[in-house]
């Protein structure tokens, strides 16, 4: 009897090393399906369900949540000229840029191609407004040298909206970003636009249109 315990025991103990080998490997693909492989950061899929999380919270507690959307200046040049290698290596320098100069609790997320998404949580447009103003310096700041004999400058376009209580979904507030951010290259690139600023350059240019 006691060998047969013994036996018992063994093919217990292995069963369970077993089952929490697979556990964390779940967890572990898991995890790998959240982040962009480039880049190491959140992809979209990733960034939404922060978004879910953080658009239930604002409802419950009239907390306020903001969304910056960025986007590299004139990617595709970098693509044209030096290949997708190079253009590679520039959204990883950006990505850690974006990265780097966040607080510990927001979310940076790679949204598509060279379009960037932060999520700011307890943050209004001003206070967004500060970090996108930041990142831009920061990247027009940054001199890139990849293979010792290619030298970048880059440049990247931001917008900027927050969390309004009568928003149905976080989407509203992605939109109002993805606007202003439209707003921002049509303005000239290398800049900082919020929804008010917009909101006056989509009025501008309607008026101009109504004109000619």
């Amino acid at each position: 009897m006691a060998i047969i315990a013994g036996e018992f025991l063994v093919i217990l103990s292995s069963f369970c090393t077993i089952w929490m080998a697979s556990d964390e490997l779940q967890d572990e693909l898991s995890e790998i399906a959240r982040v962009d492989p480039l880049t190491e950061i959140y992809n979209r899929r990733a960034f939404d369900e922060c978004c879910d999380i953080e658009f239930s919270r604002a409802q419950r507690s009239g907390t306020s949540f903001a969304i910056i959307m960025c986007d590299l200046d004139h990617f595709k040049k970098v693509n044209d000229q030096h290949g997708h290698h190079i253009g590679d290596e520039v959204l990883r320098r950006f990505a850690a840029i974006l990265k780097n100069r966040i607080r510990q609790h927001d979310v940076v997320a790679r949204f598509g191609g060279e379009e960037f998404i932060l999520l700011l949580p307890n943050s209004n447009t001003e206070q967004g407004l500060q970090v996108a103003e930041q990142l831009r310096a920061k990247t027009a700041a940054t001199q890139i040298t990849i293979d010792g004999d290619i030298s970048l400058t880059l440049s990247a376009s931001f917008g900027v909206a927050h969390y309004c209580a009568g928003d149905s979904e976080w989407s509203a507030v992605l939109h109002r970003a993805d606007n202003a951010l439209y707003a921002a290259k049509k303005q000239g690139r290398n800049r900082v636009v919020d929804l008010a600023t917009a909101n006056q350059s989509l009025k501008t240019d309607l008026k101009l249109a109504e004109q000619t």
